[in-house]
């Protein structure tokens, strides 16, 4: 049950991140609200980078709120990411987005929400040597 809680606290946080620093640059460059037809480029790249930092706190997020088992936390994650930016791809009709960007996201947050979990491992190695002989005792 921690898991689970802690993987809808991360997600969260990142839904609400991304969406507040989405409306708030499309706020600060009104022609970006008005515009037909695909975003420029450097909104498409910083709207990547944001997303991937935004996922990497998730990752940390999710490893710190299950400190016993933070690998199966940042991997639930890393799926529930996965899924919900491939389902909204493909849900998305007006195609507003390049087609390489849905892949370089899919690709972005996955690996950040992997590498937040790892950055908090590191912090506390105790942790994540009691999650590799968990792991090593299942098998």
């Amino acid at each position: 049950m921690r898991i689970f809680f802690a993987v809808l606290g991360s997600f969260l946080v990142m839904f609400v991140l991304a969406g507040a620093t989405t409306a708030v640059v499309a706020r600060a460059v009104p022609a970006l609200a008005n515009q037909r037809g695909r975003p420029p480029r450097w909104y498409v790249v910083s709207n990547l980078l944001y997303s991937a930092l935004f996922a990497w706190t998730g990752g940390y997020l999710v490893a710190l709120m299950a400190p016993d088992t933070p690998r199966l936390a940042v991997l639930v994650l890393a799926i529930v990411t996965a899924s919900l930016v491939a389902a909204t791809s493909l849900l998305e009709r007006r195609r507003s987005q390049p087609y390489w960007y849905t892949w370089m996201l899919l690709l972005a947050a996955t690996a950040s929400v992997y590498l937040g979990g790892r950055t908090w491992e590191g912090q506390h190695p105790r942790h994540a040597a009691a999650a590799d002989s968990a792991t090593v005792k299942t098998r």
